[in-house]
């Protein structure tokens, strides 16, 4: 069996426990349905019936089309109610429909309404079986259609089709099972898992899936197998685990079908299993500056003077309303540490709103380069009017391209007609010199659109946050948009492979001051992931199908709080980890744990200025602002901060000593955390009294610089100040 041909980068924890739903709409009780004990709530639910107090919106289906199926099937119109079902599937019906989370974390759960009708049609298999024939009855020829011609030409986006729209035709469960080999035989093990979880049946065994086939016909034992070992290629290992330890329990004495060989007794799946699983954790890569094993090697040091120092744009943060008021996290007094460099083929590169930079990181010699300058900046007039945040300047490097956000920083503008963007995308071919790419820059038509914050670039797919601005700026919409690069037409800009929209809401700048906002774009297996403006929206890769949203409260969003204390996190963050889901949005003091598959809130914990996610260990999330906190993973407990003492308050008295300064970073097992003076090294793990242990404090203040935001690689240290970009070497 060749399965060490297929392997990952990043280790996974602890397996999430089996979680069961109950939906009830107008007294229909929903059987069989896995999701963390959750409630339909009853209400009649229309765009504006839904009350959100934090200046929020969402686009919610309506719900009596639902209601008038229930009633046909109490009624035993079984054909009249699988047809209107087939009629709302086949429909062009948007919006979402609300879910109570009965666990009290405060975040309401949103479920596109097609997804939410097949939860609802599960049901009919065990309450209304005749219903549940009826809508067969009226699906199966088409499915069977579909999923021949598919299987045939070995069509993945078909298949898909097929899994998506005739879930509960008799060929449904075939269709998922193929297209799950199809996933697993190109290295997208989760993509393969949760198809696979979602066949079987047995409520007890470790799977977290939202929607499950009612009543398939292939061995359940031979669908756990594939999915434990898509569960262990995933890197999942606790969850493997468990799949296996249930095989053991219930099938020790059977033969499986598995992966490509038949008739395989339990002992040698077992040996397989026990030898791929110590392949898998032999060969882990080290490279993952989220999560990385445990090595022998001492943390990075700098020593004498620095390769170089380059002189970086200073962004004043006086235009601030809160400016000299109160003290902001992890920045200057006066000026905002704002940029954030990455390393390529022996060079650093970072930007501002008009140029990108480039600098050996071995060379003494030598000055910046200016890569890319806009051609618009004579045109951009500084203003002194007054704004909500300050610019992240950042880009993103992946196989030889840069891309970045350019253009004014601003995403909003108080009562000020727009004429024309201010903002645009630029990709850059660093192998060939920094040219750009073709099609580049990409701006917006609409003058009311702005990008966001720089773009994320997957698979030759470029996915960029949009935000559209209303009524005197005071209301905006985000889009999440995908991008295919253009192979070779200069004069054409990336063709568009989908458009999303997600909710909306007030701005933080509510038409009373301009608004800088740093909202990034997230891929974790097949998903996009996207916090922002009391939403969080978790969308398929492929198509931009809207898998779940989940609100979460604006907790600084009144407009007098938010002039008297500016919002910590000047930058979203989004993490994942064996299927959970990490959340730190800009407008919330808390930090969110969700279930990336289901959208259940399983976790929150409230921090008070916390500006940084910095990564997680087997164990931990690690959060940086005045302190550095490391958060059980499993719970969202503060398991341990540096300095020791409570979390504070938002008032500038009483903070800690010492307190950050900048962005740290986790390599390797180490975690740097800067200050003003000194960057502490811990180790990212904590000892068993759930400690930190302290590795070694390196001095800035004899280097006469300051803290700022970190970068390793390669055995070189950039850190970026307030005004200059140090480079050091050990």
């Amino acid at each position: 069996m060749q399965m060490n041909l297929f392997r990952l980068n990043k280790r996974v924890d602890n397996a999430v426990s089996n979680m069961k739903i109950t939906l009830n709409s107008n007294g229909l009780l929903l059987h069989s349905l896995l999701f963390a004990f959750l409630i339909l709530d009853t209400q009649a639910l229309r765009s504006q019936e839904v009350e959100f107090v934090d200046g929020k919106q969402i686009e919610l289906a309506n719900v009596g089309e639902v209601l008038r199926i229930n009633e046909l099937v109490r009624n035993q119109a079984f054909d009249a109610a699988a047809k209107a079902a087939v009629d709302f599937h086949s429909s062009d019906i948007r919006g979402f429909f609300r879910v109570v989370d009965k666990t009290k974390n405060n975040c309401r759960l949103f479920l596109p309404a097609k997804r939410f009708l097949d939860l609802e049609l599960s049901s009919w298999k065990v309450a209304f079986p005749e219903a549940y024939v009826k809508y067969r009855e009226l699906i199966d020829a088409e499915a069977n259609l579909m999923y021949r011609a598919a299987k045939q030409a070995r069509d993945s986006e078909a298949l898909q089709g097929v899994v998506s729209k005739y879930f509960h035709s008799q060929i449904g469960d075939e269709a998922a099972d193929l297209l799950a080999k199809f996933h697993f035989e190109s290295g997208e093990f989760y993509s393969a898992m949760e198809l696979w979880d979602s066949l079987i049946h047995d409520p007890n065994f470790p799977v977290r899936s939202l929607l499950r086939y009612p009543d398939s016909n292939l061995s359940p034992m031979d669908l756990m197998a594939n999915s434990m070992f898509a569960s262990l290629f995933a890197n999942d290992m606790a969850t493997a685990d468990q799949k296996l330890k249930y095989l053991k329990l219930n099938y020790a004495n059977s033969r499986f079908n598995v992966l490509g060989e038949s008739e395989l007794p339990f002992r040698k799946l077992d040996e397989v299993f026990a030898r791929e699983r110590v392949l898998m954790t032999s060969t882990l890569g080290r490279n993952d500056s989220l999560s990385q094993r445990v090595s022998d090697r001492q943390p990075v040091d700098i020593k004498g003077r620095p390769i170089w120092v380059n002189p970086i744009n200073a962004i004043s943060k006086s235009k601030s309303p809160t400016f000299q008021a109160y003290s902001s996290v992890s920045d200057g007094a006066s000026q905002s540490i704002t940029t954030t460099v990455k390393m390529f083929s022996g060079a650093a590169y970072w930007c501002d709103e008009h140029q990108v930079y480039k600098r050996s990181t071995e060379s003494f010699d030598g000055d910046e380069e200016v890569i890319w300058e806009t051609l618009l900046k004579n045109e951009t007039v500084e203003t002194s009017r007054q704004k909500i945040g300050n610019p992240r300047f950042d880009v993103v490097i992946s196989d030889g391209k840069l891309f970045a956000r350019m253009g004014d920083s601003r995403t909003t503008y108080r009562n000020d007609s727009v004429t024309r963007n201010r903002s645009y995308l630029i990709g850059l071919n660093l192998r060939r010199g920094g040219r750009s790419l073709p099609g580049f820059p990409v701006s917006n038509e609409d003058s009311r659109i702005e990008f966001e914050s720089t773009p994320l670039f997957s698979n030759g797919k470029l996915f960029a946050l949009k935000r559209k601005s209303y009524r005197d700026n005071s209301v905006s919409q985000l889009f999440v948009e995908c991008l295919e690069l253009s192979p070779s037409n200069r004069l054409s800009q990336p063709k568009r492979a989908w458009l999303t929209e997600l909710g909306s809401g007030n701005t933080a700048g509510q038409a009373i001051a301009d608004e800088v906002s740093n909202v990034r774009v997230h891929k974790f297996r097949n998903r996009i992931v996207v916090a922002a403006s009391g939403f969080v929206g978790c969308l398929n890769a492929q198509n931009g199908a809207v898998e779940w949203v989940a609100d979460y409260p604006r907790d600084r969003f009144e407009t007098q709080k938010m002039f008297r204390e500016e919002t910590p996190r000047q930058q979203s963050y989004c993490l994942e980890k064996s299927g959970k889901l990490f959340v730190a949005p800009t407008d919330s003091d808390f930090i969110y744990c969700f279930d990336l598959l289901t959208g259940v809130n399983l976790w929150k914990t409230q921090l008070n200025r916390t500006a940084h996610v910095l990564g997680q260990t087997d164990s931990h999330l690690l959060v940086s602002g005045d302190q550095l906190f490391w958060l059980s993973i499993k719970t969202g407990v503060v398991d341990a901060a540096f300095p020791m003492g409570s979390n504070v308050g938002y008032n500038s008295f009483g903070l800690p000593s010492p307190r950050g300064m900048g962005q740290g970073v986790i390599s390797d097992k180490w975690v740097y955390w800067p200050t003003r003076d000194r960057i502490f090294v811990f180790s990212s793990e904590l000892t068993n009294s759930k400690s930190p242990r302290l590795s070694k404090i390196i001095d800035l203040k004899m280097r006469q610089m300051t803290g700022g935001n970190l970068m390793i690689a390669n055995g070189i240290m950039l850190i970026a100040t307030e005004d200059r970009l140090f480079a050091f070497g050990e």
